[in-house]
């Protein structure tokens, strides 16, 4: 049985109060394989230091994968299949996800830094459904 999975990024993410800054997720789902590997856009329109990476399941908050600088040092939980590429000079930061599982189906949201983690919670819901054949 092949397990058919379905991987959303939110556009425009976030436009920040105390900047002009803005992220933008371009590609608004993927559809993959389990075991393939996939990757997530982002990219932004300034300068930044560090870029996070969350995921969001189904009625619950985002919750932290990974951080990442310009140096490339990541902070990560959710382990070494989960990986940033920053690219500073091109305004870049995809998040990679080598061997996917169905479990890694979700919502996924980068934001640079500084993040408003305290309003995190009201961004707007959007569902996923995972798919599987």
């Amino acid at each position: 049985a092949v397990s058919w999975m379905f991987l959303c990024t939110r556009r425009s993410l976030i436009r920040f109060l105390n900047s002009l800054s803005t992220v933008y997720q371009h590609k608004r789902g993927v559809h993959t394989v389990e075991g393939a590997a996939v990757t997530l856009d982002c990219s932004y329109d300034s300068s930044a230091y560090y870029i996070f990476w969350y995921k969001q399941e189904a009625n619950a908050s985002p919750d932290f994968i990974l951080s990442t600088n310009q140096l490339g040092k990541n902070a990560e939980k959710y382990g070494e299949r989960f990986r940033c590429s920053m690219d500073a000079s091109a305004r870049q930061a995809p998040l990679h996800i080598e061997r996917v599982k169905p479990s890694d189906s979700g919502v996924f949201y980068c934001a640079l830094q500084p993040t408003l983690t305290h309003s995190l919670a009201c961004l707007h819901k959007n569902t996923c459904t995972r798919l599987i054949a």
